[in-house]
């Protein structure tokens, strides 16, 4: 699938005090504004890709991580604790190369990244009504509905949602 943003060449990331990796600066401020907008290390993306390993058996198709992250690879330093990162074509799912990871959010409800979150989702539903006995099966709209209350508390109180901690309520998800 061609990723709609054919602009971003280039970002620089800075480390927040949230020990999360953060965008500072693109090569398109058209269309990526930075305001909380969250990049994945190498580490948590290899994290993510075991906790969805085995959802696979669950219907959940791995080439979705594709489509719904932009990868880069780091170019340089760029002074004051910051990255600049070059993108490139690897795959985040199988390069060897320890790649970075921006979520595709241009387009929030429709997009790459919002059909992995929901994909996720479902996916993680069927693997916990398969392994635990539940007194009615769990729903994927009681797990949206948990993360949507965890979102909206997150915007009311001026945070941003950094992808992993999107991903991760998902995947670690245990009522």
């Amino acid at each position: 699938m061609a990723k709609q943003s054919s602009q971003l060449s280039w970002c620089v990331i800075r480390l927040g005090s949230d020990m999360n990796w953060w965008v500072h600066e693109t090569s398109d401020p058209i269309h990526w504004d930075t305001e909380g907008l969250s990049m994945l290390d190498p580490r948590q993306i290899s994290y993510v890709l075991d906790l969805c390993e085995p959802l696979r058996d669950y219907g959940f198709d791995i080439d979705l991580m594709e489509a719904a992250f932009y990868s880069f690879r780091v170019e340089k330093e760029a002074g004051e604790g910051k990255i600049r990162l070059q993108r490139i074509r690897d795959s985040i799912v199988s390069s060897e190369e320890k790649l970075f990871a921006l979520p595709d959010v241009l387009d929030e409800e429709k997009g790459p990244y919002a059909e992995l979150l929901d994909q996720l989702i479902k996916a993680r539903v069927k693997l916990l009504n398969d392994s635990i006995e539940f007194e009615q099966p769990l729903t994927a709209d009681e797990i949206e509905d948990a993360l949507n209350e965890r979102n909206s508390l997150d915007f009311s109180e001026g945070r941003s949602g950094h992808g992993v901690a999107e991903l991760l309520p998902i995947l670690e998800n245990i009522p």
